[in-house]
């Protein structure tokens, strides 16, 4: 019997979540060098790759260019790694005998990971390098239209990590496009935090300030707070300003979750956007 796009997509969330959920219970009794070993060998694959992963990405998307793919990937294995190296995640992190307070760093448990499209491969690495760094299984989601170089993406990242010692079923990555599949995900009992791509959330009543970034923006995603509805993500916004004036001229109150384009100068508005977004939160 063949099953349904969405049942067979929620099964395999629940199928990811429970695995993942059995990897948990393993990674949790590794020691800081078994991690620290663990995550070295994902960047050294994963580096190894860049090229071929950056070309994947280009022409499953559309979007960038290979030389800035590949720079990505580069970064999000090498730097990454250089960034969190030295760091103590597990076991007693710190002892202060004058407060006689001891940091004692314990996993979360099973994470999710949303992969946008505009970062299809990179985003995999550094999310799967933090994870495994504290002891923490995950579970990606990739954007539809970027299926197939995310899915390899983590299948490199998953043989790396269990050659290096990690158990099977460390890293899972939803192969089947389905939003009923990334909600199943999100909601399965096994999952304890969720890792979301960065965005900036902007008021609706500030549409006229968020027109200002015009191409830098690529993606959005509407959601209406007050009545919890949401809307499917608008890829390749052509014309932003025209955009937002007509949901202004429609009157919308909720908020825009914006996704920075490869192309654009988008990380240099993030703190311009956050003040806007606090600005939004009072007036709403």
């Amino acid at each position: 019997m063949e099953f349904d796009k969405d049942l067979a997509a929620r099964q395999e969330a629940r199928e990811l979540a429970r695995q993942a959920n059995l990897a948990q219970e393993r990674l949790a009794e590794f020691t800081q060098e078994q991690l620290d070993k663990i995550v070295e060998a994902v960047a050294a694959a994963f580096s190894r790759e860049a090229v071929t992963l950056a070309e994947e990405a280009v022409q499953e998307t559309g979007f960038g260019n290979i030389r800035d793919k590949t720079t990505k990937n580069h970064f999000a294995s090498e730097k990454v790694l250089s960034a969190v190296k030295n760091m103590k995640t597990v076991g007693i992190l710190s002892k202060n005998q004058e407060k006689k307070l001891w940091e004692i760093g314990v996993p979360v448990g099973v994470i999710a990971a949303i992969v946008p499209s505009t970062n299809p491969t990179s985003t995999v690495c550094y999310k799967a390098i933090i994870a495994l760094k504290a002891g923490c299984s995950i579970v990606f989601s990739p954007h539809p239209k970027a299926v197939a170089c995310t899915c390899h993406a983590s299948q490199i990242v998953a043989r790396a990590a269990e050659a290096a010692g990690a158990p099977k079923g460390g890293v899972g990555c939803l192969s089947i496009p389905a939003l009923s599949g990334c909600q199943e995900l999100m909601a399965a009992p096994e999952v304890r935090l969720m890792v979301d791509y960065y965005h900036a959330m902007l008021g609706g009543d500030k549409l006229e300030e968020i027109a200002s970034y015009g191409d830098m923006i690529r993606h959005v995603h509407i959601a209406s707070v007050r009545n919890k509805r949401h809307f499917p993500m608008i890829d390749d916004v052509g014309d932003c300003r025209g955009f937002f004036a007509a949901l202004k001229a429609a009157g919308y109150t909720g908020y825009v979750s914006l996704e920075g384009s490869d192309g654009g100068n988008f990380e240099s508005s993030i703190a311009e956007a956050i003040t806007v977004m606090k600005e939004a939160e009072k007036a709403l």
